[in-house]
C-alpha cells in the first residue's frame, strides 16, 4: 500500500503480483509459467506468462502482459498484451 516501484528479473514457475494504491510493478523481465496479479488503485504492474496468467484490477490502475499465456483468466478491463 502506498507508492513504490519494484524491478523483478529471472524465472520461477508460480508468481502472485499485487499492487494496492500507486506502486508500479515491473516483471516483464521474469519469466513465470503461471501468473496471478491483481492492482487496487493507480498502480501498474507488468509481468511474463508462459502458461496461466489471472490478472484483475480495481480502480485506474492497469496490468501488461507478454508470452502468449495458454489459458487467460482475466475479464479485459484494464489489461492489455505488451
Amino acid at each position: 500500500a502506498g507508492s513504490g516501484d519494484l524491478v523483478l528479473g529471472g524465472q520461477a514457475d508460480e508468481a502472485q503480483y499485487s499492487v494496492a494504491g500507486s506502486g508500479d510493478l515491473t516483471a516483464s523481465g521474469l519469466k513465470v509459467k503461471s501468473v496471478n496479479a491483481s492492482v487496487a488503485g493507480s498502480g501498474d504492474i507488468t509481468c511474463h506468462a508462459t502458461d496461466y496468467l489471472k490478472a484483475r484490477t480495481t480502480g485506474s490502475g492497469s496490468i501488461g502482459y507478454k508470452g502468449k499465456p495458454k489459458e487467460l483468466d482475466l475479464p479485459k478491463k484494464n489489461i492489455y498484451e505488451l
